[in-house]
């Protein structure tokens, strides 16, 4: 039979625990996950910072090339993911930089002046597949 005092330090413990968690999650900047309406923007430049609006966060950030001729497939150009089950990727983001905690491919080319891009934020679903929320044509 445990003592009311070691009771009492495991609801201490538990709580201390949750609160030093939920302090680091609001230290990482991690909002709610995006619904509705996202607007999607990017700097200018080669190198963009990718920002939208509202402010929430999203599993994947998609960038491929952007074909003229009808039919060609598009290519992958770069990406980051969140590497939960939540999505955790929030405004801004850097292109070729990864967000601690999250995954993609680090120092890629930077993206060609001239060319045309198409960018695609994602968010998983309940039934955890990924949605289409905002999708952008970028010339940089």
């Amino acid at each position: 039979m445990r003592s009311l005092m070691s009771i009492s330090a495991h609801r201490w413990l538990y709580l201390t625990g949750g609160l030093v968690g939920a302090a680091l999650l609001a230290c990482r900047g991690i909002a709610d996950p995006c619904s509705g309406t996202v607007n999607f923007q990017a700097s200018p430049g080669t190198t963009p910072t990718f920002s939208w609006q509202p402010s929430c966060a999203v599993s994947s950030l998609i960038i491929t090339s952007n074909p003229s001729q009808p039919g060609a497939m598009a290519a992958f150009v770069w990406g980051v993911q969140s590497t939960g089950d939540a999505p955790d990727l929030a405004p801004p983001v850097r292109f070729g930089i990864v967000p601690p905690g999250d995954q993609g491919n680090p120092n890629p080319p930077p993206l060609q002046s001239g060319a045309s891009y198409r960018l695609s934020l994602y968010t998983h679903t309940s039934g955890g597949f990924d949605q289409l929320s905002a999708s952008l044509i970028l010339r940089p």
